[in-house]
């Protein structure tokens, strides 16, 4: 009997190599099991610095239109601008507020979940990127059918274009 199984006091009733066998396989798959979950959680770990350090961004609150109040007031009173497959309404304000944002995928232009956050994601990124250039516009981005196949420089360009005046 080997020592693991001294100090877990396993007192089964198997030949002697056998269970110097079994008590080999368990103590090198107990320690591979630990360095496996050990690893995983150090890369869980980096990937939450990374985000911290500013590599995973989000727009930010203050940029965000939250209230469905005011989501459908930009959609009644904003001037619309098509590009690509974007539809972009636009309401500008009098004074030098921060811009804020809003982003709608329908289900009509995917019917799987991941693909419309990959585009809820994309836009969101391309806005936070405009948002230093820009003041006083409160703006609802609507994605088109046909949105998922645009590359994330064509979202940008798009953004872009309709943003500046």
């Amino acid at each position: 009997m080997c020592t693991t199984c001294a100090k877990r006091g396993d007192k089964s009733k198997l030949s002697g190599l056998v269970k110097l066998l079994s008590c080999i396989y368990t103590v090198s798959y107990m320690s591979f099991t630990y360095k496996h979950k050990k690893k995983y959680a150090s890369e869980k770990e980096k990937e939450r610095k990374e985000a911290i350090n500013g590599v995973v961004f989000m727009l930010p609150k203050t940029n965000r239109l939250t209230k469905s109040k005011e989501i459908q007031g930009v959609l009644r009173k904003g001037q619309g601008v098509k590009r690509k497959s974007l539809l972009l309404k636009i309401e500008m304000q009098p004074t030098l507020s921060p811009p804020r944002f809003a982003v709608v995928v329908s289900r009509k232009v995917s019917k799987r979940s991941t693909v419309r956050n990959k585009i809820r994601r994309r836009i969101l990124e391309a806005l936070r990127r405009e948002t230093g250039s820009i003041k006083g516009v409160r703006c609802v981005v609507m994605a088109l059918p046909g949105s998922a196949t645009l590359s994330f420089k064509d979202i940008c360009e798009a953004i872009k274009q309709a943003l500046r005046p």
